[in-house]
């Protein structure tokens, strides 16, 4: 039973929230992260699940890949109020898994359908929906962005040679529960003790259209189901002393956008080819929850008035959630690929303007505009003995995205969260390794 108690009591009284995904934020493999995610119209192999799922038949072989992801944020948040009751709350690193497998099918279906997934495991945080006050300066799309698991499925049919579609799904958790208690305080002890909690999936949608009107030339589009942790923790106790207490927190977590990503991708064709791609994808903050939770507290004051206690409790509190205002955004993006031989090198730089407005009156929910600048490389090792089939490959991507300073003056001079300058950067390392069977 103890666990169980901490269990609630970490739920109810956690410190920080994530928004967006690390997919979204920093791109999926090495490839994804050395051309700044601009994969919408180029991807080649399971990060396909997530960039656009028509294209998992752009590889003709099974593929499979393992890699390793490294975030290390450094953000500053310089206060007016040094001594602000209102602490800030800054992000911690973090190191992940990625997982990932493409394959088409053969038989009747050969070159016509494949399927996929991809899977991100973070290790130090498995996943933490957590909150922090409002009242405190937090970076509202980089706090824990990478402390949350994450999958991704697709599959893809070719309807003409230059014309595919693709559809899918992401995965990730809602949690609901009751806590229900009976304590005697004056002997100081829980006479009835029952807690409930059920983890269920919620599935985002996936899907996307591909088209190749030239050879090398490709335009696409794709869409994302936003993506959210829900919870309903109501936690009931009756005192004999006082009468029931009612506590209930509520919210939504790891919350990810509704997005259209446009793509147009073009291999060059020449001795060494080269891949120009560019996305421009529209993310709908707009729609976004709030970050915080509600909460309500009661005690009808039935042990301490009995019968004669009134409709309304003798003791309660609402705290609702804070809004945040947020708007619509365009992240643009563009990479390049150079195939030389065994090696690709790869660059890119994306810009993201921050959904959010400056945040002036109580809540404290920062971000700035972000720019995000990437460069990559894959080795692939080949074996004569199997004519040159390419066996291993080896690739690392390295970004960081880089926040433009932000200067926060608050409305009210008395605010004791005072004012503050936000900046700062993520610095990501991605190495995996890739195999075509």
């Amino acid at each position: 039973m103890t666990g169980a108690v901490a269990l609630v009591l970490a739920l109810i009284s956690g410190s920080t929230d994530a928004r967006a995904s690390i997919f979204d934020s920093f791109g999926l493999g090495s490839r994804g992260v050395g051309m700044a995610g601009a994969l919408t119209a180029a991807s080649v192999d399971y990060a396909a699940t997530f960039y656009n799922p028509a294209d998992l038949l752009s590889r003709r072989r099974t593929h499979g890949g393992l890699g390793f992801v490294w975030l290390s944020p450094h953000f500053t948040v310089d206060r007016d109020l040094p001594q602000s009751p209102h602490p800030s709350v800054l992000p911690e690193q973090n190191i992940g898994v990625v997982l990932g497998l493409s394959a088409p099918l053969g038989g009747i279906f050969h070159r016509k359908v494949a399927l996929g997934f991809a899977l991100y495991l973070p290790l130090l945080r498995f996943t933490r929906a957590q909150f922090d006050d409002y009242r405190s300066p937090q970076l509202y799309l980089h706090d824990n962005l990478a402390d949350k698991l994450l999958l991704t499925f697709g599959g893809a049919v070719e309807i003409m040679p230059w014309l595919r579609l693709g559809a899918g799904f992401q995965l990730l958790a809602s949690l609901d529960g009751t806590a229900d208690f009976q304590m005697d305080l004056v002997d100081g002890r829980l006479e009835n003790e029952e807690l409930s909690i059920d983890l269920h999936a919620e599935l985002g949608a996936t899907a996307g259209i591909a088209v190749e009107p030239l050879p090398g030339f490709e335009l696409a589009i794709a869409y994302r189901q936003e993506l959210e942790f829900q919870f309903t923790l109501p936690v009931t106790a009756d005192i004999d002393e006082f009468g029931r207490l009612e506590f209930v927190l509520q919210g939504t977590s790891l919350y990810t956008p509704h997005q259209i990503a446009f793509g147009a991708s073009y291999r060059v064709p020449m001795r060494y080819p080269l891949t120009i791609a560019a996305d421009l994808t529209w993310a709908m903050w707009s729609l976004a929850p709030s970050p915080s939770p509600d909460v309500a507290f009661s005690i009808d004051g039935k042990g301490l008035l009995g019968e004669n206690a009134g409709v309304k409790p003798l003791i309660g509190a609402v705290a609702d959630a804070a809004p945040t205002q947020s708007k619509d955004i365009l992240i643009t993006r563009l990479g390049v690929e150079l195939e030389l031989d065994d090696w690709h090198l790869r660059a890119g730089y994306a810009y993201r303007p921050t959904p959010l407005p400056r945040p002036v009156a109580d809540a404290n929910f920062v971000d700035n505009d972000t720019h995000m600048l990437a460069v990559g490389a894959q080795w692939t090792f080949r074996s004569e003995i199997l004519r040159r089939r390419k066996l291993l490959g080896i690739g690392l991507g390295v970004q960081a995205a880089i926040m433009e300073p932000r200067r926060v003056d608050k409305v009210d001079p008395a605010d004791d969260t005072g004012g503050y300058r936000a900046s700062g950067a993520v610095l990501n390392l991605t190495l995996d390794v890739s195999h075509d069977f």
